[in-house]
């Protein structure tokens, strides 16, 4: 049993050292005392360094700082668990670095806390591609407002109207806020319908 034991543990911490998630222990007192592979490379943490020398707040940003303690902390404490969108700090070059951060509290038999764990994914490139996609977003929309002479307009699968340009509404007649949303039917007659919607 003490043999099966040991090795389950040790599958264990192979499993978290090959996680590409920052996977952390802390004490109550808010000092790490475990910080994984990939957790130390997300910190800029060489694999000799001692965590136990740092704070949790020694890498996370200064703009971050007042959040991290006051709703972070507070809320892992009183709730057991916080679960959101932050940023951590590299300790070398100083970068930001996006992640999505799952903190919660360790606690004894009797509820005293004994310390936090956390499991911590880098999202920098999902945010980066999401910044992406707005700025297209506002570069088409800008088009679409542009262009007043074509009634410009887009469908999704079900043909419903997502975007219905200024000069759809000079032509049509119809503003945006009234179209968007509705079935792309309404822009035709009875006589039209009864004889067969056009092809998308």
């Amino acid at each position: 049993e003490l043999k099966r034991s040991e090795m389950e543990a040790k599958r264990l911490v192979e499993l978290i050292e090959l996680s590409q998630d920052f996977i952390a222990l802390g004490d109550s007192q808010g000092r790490p005392t475990y910080i994984n592979a990939s957790g130390r490379q997300l910190i800029g943490l060489g694999e000799t360094d001692d965590v136990g020398q740092l704070q949790f707040t020694d890498y996370v940003p200064a703009e971050w700082q007042r959040f991290f303690v006051e709703t972070v902390l507070r809320t892992t404490r009183e709730q057991g668990r916080w679960e959101g969108e932050m940023q951590l700090r590299h300790l070398r070059t100083g970068a930001a670095v996006d992640v999505y951060r799952s903190t919660f509290a360790l606690k004894d038999a009797s509820g005293q806390l004994l310390g936090y764990g956390t499991v911590t994914r880098d999202i920098t490139e999902q945010k980066r591609a999401q910044e992406a996609l707005r700025a297209s977003e506002e570069r088409l929309r800008l088009m679409l407002e542009a262009v007043s002479d074509h009634a410009i307009f887009m469908l999704d699968p079900d043909g419903n109207i997502l975007t219905w340009s200024r000069g759809a509404e000079q032509i049509d007649g119809h503003m945006a806020e009234e179209i968007i949303g509705q079935h792309y039917s309404c822009l035709f007659t009875a006589d039209a319908i009864a004889q067969g919607l056009p092809e998308r």
